[in-house]
């Protein structure tokens, strides 16, 4: 939060959804997915909060091809 050479944080969105506020981060990569679509919109509004220093603000999901993500994937999207 409080290192200006930082530039990106990776998180999973246990510890990037829950507790924290961001607002210095502009740049997050999530390396899991929830099983709920809330899960997912939690952990990108952590750093997309009031106070946000950035102008814009990126969230990236990590899924590698052919694991257990893939079909979590779809049940999100199916759940949304």
């Amino acid at each position: 939060q409080s290192d200006p050479e930082c530039k990106l944080m990776v998180a999973s969105l246990k510890s990037g959804g829950e507790g924290l506020t961001l607002t210095a981060a502009s740049n997050v990569a999530f390396v899991e997915w929830g099983w709920t679509p809330k899960e997912v919109t939690q952990g990108v509004g952590r750093i997309n909060r009031f106070g946000q220093n950035a102008t814009s603000v990126n969230a990236w999901h990590i899924v590698a091809e052919g694991t257990i993500d893939d079909d979590v994937i779809g049940l999100i999207q199916a759940k949304s």
